[in-house]
């Protein structure tokens, strides 16, 4: 989250090779999976489908139907930075129907962001910021204040699309207030871009 990617790619595959060692699968998809993240965080998203791909496989192996809506996420979220629509959302809807049958409301937040990003590349402004509400309102119902940061991120870049500039303004300075606190340095430049152009 702080932005030091190589630093976590060090500690990623020297635990990668211990849990390996130690034909520990839950864990080695776990890493998998970070790794995964890691990549999509650097904008390197082939490597990252590949990581994540291999998260998959093995938590189908192990039975975890949680972790498999939690990759397919990821994975929409991935199309999304790629422009392939027709594939994220096809992805966000098969970890939906996860989630609604884990009763999971924290990933179903997550997965009503990335309808709101789909919506809103295609221009589809109202239902986006329905998603991006949606999201908004279940994150704050449980407390997930680096979620609700994100999602006002998001909804913030809707809102400059919409010419919207006063609530792209309050949601902006809401998510860049949260992203301060956890030293997040990648986000709270983005956001000081975002608020820059806006004033």
């Amino acid at each position: 989250m702080q932005g030091n990617f190589d630093e976590a790619f060090t500690h990623f595959n020297r635990a990668l090779v211990i849990f390996e060692q130690i034909h520990d699968i839950n864990r080695i998809a776990e890493l998998r999976h970070n790794i995964g993240m890691l990549f999509t965080q650097k904008g390197e998203y082939n490597s990252a489908l590949s990581e994540i791909d291999k998260s998959i496989a093995l938590f189908f192996d192990l039975g975890i139907l949680s972790k498999i809506g939690i990759s397919y996420l990821s994975k929409a979220f991935i199309f999304t930075q790629l422009k392939d629509y027709h594939l994220a959302s096809a992805f966000a809807d098969r970890a939906m129907e996860i989630s609604e049958k884990l009763n999971d409301r924290l990933s179903m937040a997550d997965i009503y962001k990335i309808k709101g990003i789909i919506e809103r590349s295609l221009k589809n402004y109202k239902l986006s910021e329905s998603y991006f509400l949606t999201s908004l309102r279940i994150n704050q119902e449980l407390s997930n204040d680096l979620n609700k940061a994100e999602t006002q991120y998001e909804l913030g870049r809707l809102y400059v699309d919409m010419e919207q500039k006063n609530k792209a303004l309050g949601v902006f300075t809401s998510s860049l207030e949260y992203f301060r606190n956890i030293n997040s340095s990648d986000m709270v430049r983005k956001l000081k871009e975002e608020i820059f152009h806006l004033k």
